[in-house]
């Protein structure tokens, strides 16, 4: 399996790693060398310098070759621009991050039917752990670090 994962932050890094863990061809894409240097140094996947929302940057993943590309920059309209960029490359699966809902018609009606929301995804699994369910989450998955945000590691 081939993932494209754009945008840099603890999420894509954590996907990177999960994704790693399960034998898939990883590619991250961001503007930031250096940082990606930074933090991900344990990690044996591709980087492509650039912003993935740029054609002539995802073209550097190959795309037709990808199976999934999942756009977790920080910025909604990003991602949408991404996924639009992913799908018109020939990536049939492209998976945006949405946090703010009052995207959803407009992600709708440009067919992104699949997307995610961290705060949606976290609560629902939250509740499904008060009921005795895992639904793939550990309770060492949401807790917090020293500096009161979620590592994602269970560390």
């Amino acid at each position: 399996m081939r993932v494209v994962l754009a945008g840099l932050n603890h999420m894509s890094l954590e996907a990177a790693r999960q994704f790693e863990d399960e034998g898939a061809d990883v590619i991250l894409i961001d503007p930031d060398k250096g940082r990606f240097e930074d933090l991900a140094g344990d990690l044996d996947i591709a980087f492509i310098e650039g912003d993935g929302g740029r054609p002539e940057v995802l073209a550097d993943a190959n795309p037709r070759d990808v199976d999934v590309m999942y756009c977790l920059a920080d910025d909604d309209k990003d991602n949408i621009i991404a996924a639009l960029v992913g799908r018109a490359a020939g990536i049939e699966r492209v998976v945006p991050k949405i946090e703010d809902r009052s995207y959803d018609p407009i992600c709708d009606e440009i067919g992104l039917t699949e997307r995610i929301d961290p705060d949606h995804s976290v609560a629902k699994a939250l509740v499904a752990m008060s009921r005795g369910r895992k639904d793939g989450v550990d309770a060492e998955d949401v807790e917090p670090e020293e500096n009161g945000e979620a590592d994602g590691n269970g560390e």
